[in-house]
This record gives C-alpha cells, structure tokens and sequence, in this order.
C-alpha cells in the first residue's frame, strides 16, 4: 500500500520515518484561516480533513489509481480560549511566547486518515497539556532569531535544543511534535502496515 502523508511538518516526516514504512510527501496547500469551529478538537479535524480531501484532488488530476493511504493532521494551540497556529512573523512568534511563558497550555492535534480504495475513514483528536517554565524576554529573543518558529503551531518546537527543560507534558509527547502515535499505529494495524516495532518502546516508555 502507498502512503502519502499531507503534510510538509518536519515533525510528522521524522515520525514516519522512524516508524519505518516508506511513503511519499505530497503537501496540502489550504487556506486554513477560512474554517472555523467554537471547539478547538472539531476544528483541528475539519483542517486535517480539508488537507485529506485537497491531496485527494491532486491525485485524481494526475490519475493515480493505486491502493493509498492518505494520512493528514493538523495542530495547534490552545489558550485561554484561543487558538494559535503558525505564526506568519517572527514578531507574532514572540507575542505568542510571551504570552505562553509560565503559562499552562494546551496542544492539540487532529488526525484525519483516508483509504482510498475502501473509503475507509479513521479522524480522531488528541489534547496534550504543555505546562511552560518562565521565559526571559532575551531567551524568547534569541529562540525566535535562530528556530523555525513561523512553521510551528504556537509558535515553538519541543525538539528543539534552546525548549530543552523549559516545559512539561501531561500526555502524548508525539502529540505536540505533531503526529500522536498513539492513534496512527493501532490505523497502520488495522490497514496491515508493517513499521518498525523497535521504535514503539521508545515513544510509548515517555508517553505512558
């Protein structure tokens, strides 16, 4: 089976990676700004769905026939009843970090998976708690100055090497790097993909 992951998060591409079964990258060029929903876990899986059904046109204007599993997400943040994606500058990106700093968040994913052949549709949506240490505004200005912040949701990365100590996670680590596993490996069984098993101790050791 082909796998197309939707999306050109760096995040969600090392997941795969890591999983093992190869795949291609076709990303969805949506303008996400135009749906909107009051709950947060229903407008992550409205985007996720949009990016699913946008590769699906893609693939059909270039008759592509062959067995595919199409595997879409969308993340962003969520505080105080407000939601952030990626912020277009890098002055925005500080705004947000200010504003998340000793802060209690939460980060959000939705997931939205399509088999081509049977139709068959996996969505779900994933909250996990980011609890953030203090952050000086030198800090959140030399963090925005040398990380790719405007492609994140909210504005930063846990991979990244300056976030190393400066947060906590009540929940799914995957979750926030943008691709909970916890929801696309029981998918994978069920579609009888093969991944690494290896890989599986690792990720499910910190998130459980």
């Amino acid at each position: 089976m082909k796998i197309i992951l939707a999306s050109a998060s760096t995040g969600r591409k090392m997941l795969l990676e890591k999983l093992g079964p190869s795949f291609t990258v076709i990303p969805a060029h949506i303008d996400e700004e135009k749906y909107q929903d009051p709950d947060p876990l229903q407008l992550v899986q409205k985007i996720a769905k949009a990016k699913t059904m946008a590769v699906v046109k893609i693939l059909r204007d270039k008759e592509i026939k062959k067995l595919k599993l199409i595997i879409a997400a969308d993340s962003m943040v969520y505080f105080r009843g407000k939601t952030f994606g990626k912020p277009k500058s890098k002055s925005e990106a500080k705004k947000i970090l200010q504003l998340l700093a000793g802060q209690t968040h939460e980060f959000i994913t939705g997931v939205y998976i399509f088999n081509t052949k049977s139709k068959k549709v996996y969505q779900k949506a994933v909250k996990t708690t980011v609890i953030f240490r203090q952050f000086t505004q030198k800090w959140i200005n030399e963090y925005v100055q040398t990380a790719a912040v405007t492609t994140h949701a909210g504005a930063y990365s846990i991979g990244d090497a300056m976030m190393k100590g400066k947060f906590k996670l009540i929940g799914s680590e995957t979750n926030v790097v943008g691709l909970p596993l916890e929801v696309l490996l029981p998918i994978l069984r069920k579609e009888k993909i093969l991944f690494k098993g290896s890989i599986l101790k690792d990720f499910f050791r910190r998130e459980h």
